[in-house]
């Protein structure tokens, strides 16, 4: 036996683009306050849970063609972080920074 702890199993929820599924049908019987109202509402608010999704999926796919070394940071410019950082009043934040660039 394993001395790991058990875990129970999780609830296996079908994922699918239908609106109606059996996850969906059964939240008005789930032990949560609002359960009821709680199918109407993501029935209602399905587009924009999915755009969000969508846009909160990192793209694995995306090319990529820069070279790891031009992305290496040689330091922070005083130049310009001095003045941002005091439009935005930052102040003691710029103590952090410790590399700068010559």
């Amino acid at each position: 036996r394993s001395w790991a702890p058990t875990r129970p199993s999780r609830p296996r929820w079908p994922h699918g683009n239908s609106s109606t599924s059996t996850c969906a049908t059964s939240f008005p019987t789930l032990p949560i306050r609002g359960a009821k109202s709680l199918r109407t509402k993501l029935d209602e608010q399905r587009e924009s849970a999915l755009l969000s999704r969508e846009l909160a999926t990192i793209a694995l796919d995306a090319p990529a063609t820069a070279d790891l070394d031009e992305l290496r940071l040689d330091g922070a410019m005083p130049e310009l972080v001095d003045p941002l950082f005091e439009e935005l009043a930052f102040g003691r934040i710029r103590d952090r920074i410790t590399r700068w660039k010559s």
